[in-house]
């Protein structure tokens, strides 16, 4: 495997990582003063906020999504959807139930690390090494479209101590490119799963 590679999918690990990592500090002051110190602060020193959620993409009536940068889209089935992310690199949904996080990542060769040959390949990927994760293939295929190495597929998790239920996986790769889909599902309901495949299988890269 060559350098850039390897880095990439370093890379790709990272962000995925940092998706699902919360990291927060804080601490409050508090000081005497007198009340027309107090009035200078309320004027002075009131911080500006802004919201955050401003500049994300809204989900539209009828689920569908677009990306800031235009590259990624999708049609979300079910209700309560929410951009909470959105970066070159990384871009992600949430429900109530479900979060969908779409990866982007680069390097010679990179389809041939992140696309899966064959679904004991796939099964290697989602086991990442742990011996104890129990999980049955629901599906998985790879194929080719229009240039594209592509592949689908789903994993039930059948652990009980287990709070994820199912992953839905989705790579679209092309030379040196592509983005990879993974969405998790925290209830464990046919219907439910349905609406998420077909949410993250509905995704569209526009170069």
């Amino acid at each position: 495997m060559k350098k850039r590679t390897k880095k990439a999918m370093i890379l790709f690990l990272a962000t995925m990582a940092a998706a699902i990592s919360v990291i927060g500090c804080g601490k409050k002051e508090e000081a005497k003063k007198t009340e027309s110190d107090a009035k200078k602060s309320n004027t002075e020193e009131t911080p500006k906020t802004t919201d955050s959620s401003a500049s994300l993409p809204e989900i539209g009536e009828d689920g569908s999504f677009t990306s800031s940068d235009g590259k990624i889209t999708m049609t979300l089935a079910g209700e309560g959807w929410t951009c909470t992310a959105d970066t070159d690199n990384m871009k992600t949904l949430k429900s109530d139930t479900a979060v969908i996080n779409v990866v982007y990542a680069t390097g010679d060769g990179i389809e041939a690390t992140m696309v899966p040959t064959d679904e004991e390949a796939y099964r290697k990927m989602v086991n990442g090494g742990m011996a104890d994760l129990a999980f049955d293939v629901v599906s998985f295929e790879t194929y080719a479209e229009n240039g594209k190495t592509m592949y689908r597929g789903c994993v039930h998790y059948t652990g009980a101590d287990n709070p994820d239920k199912y992953t839905v996986h989705y790579g679209v790769y092309g030379e040196g490119a592509g983005y990879t889909a993974t969405a998790v599902l925290s209830v464990d309901d046919k219907t439910a799963v349905a609406d998420l495949e077909s949410s993250v299988y509905s995704m569209q890269v526009k170069e």
